[in-house]
């Protein structure tokens, strides 16, 4: 299963776990960034999407029966919010300090994270992320008129 919803302030993905629907889902929201022309670091919300996905497929209902992960990006005024939950039953995200080692098979996900998130916040039962990139700023040789970097 697979099925997007396009909404005026957002992009909702339902999908089954798999590692195929994490790719389909990472094209899906290039494309939605793109066409949007939303002013946000596409890579790092695309790393960000991807992790988040991982976590949920690999770490939450990838082999639970009937399981099912939910994506939204709700692109705001001033950033892209990107929700990721799944129907698992979630980790205790509270005493999670992972070191980040470069060399093992895993443990990247959450400094990944915190590096490319400006804010990480999860529920409660832990089987829910909230991720928020805020817009790129305008450099003030983009600004049709600017006096410091600021429009006039």
């Amino acid at each position: 299963m697979f099925d997007i919803e396009h909404t005026p302030s957002a992009l909702r993905i339902t999908m089954s776990p798999s590692f195929e629907n994490i790719d389909r889902a990472d094209e899906a929201c290039a494309k939605e960034i793109d066409r949007r022309q939303a002013p946000v670091n596409a890579f790092a919300l695309r790393i960000l999407l991807r992790e988040a996905a991982l976590n949920a497929v690999t770490h939450g209902c990838g082999d639970k029966p009937g399981g099912q992960v939910q994506m939204a990006l709700v692109f705001g005024d001033a950033d892209v919010k990107l929700i990721v939950e799944d129907n698992g039953p979630g980790f205790i995200w509270e005493n999670r300090e992972a070191d980040f080692d470069v060399t093992g098979d895993g443990g990247r996900g959450l400094p990944l994270m915190k590096v490319y998130a400006s804010k990480v916040s999860y529920n409660e039962a832990g089987n829910r992320v909230e991720l928020s990139v805020r817009h790129n700023p305008v450099a003030p040789a983009a600004c049709g008129n600017c006096e410091s970097g600021r429009m006039v």
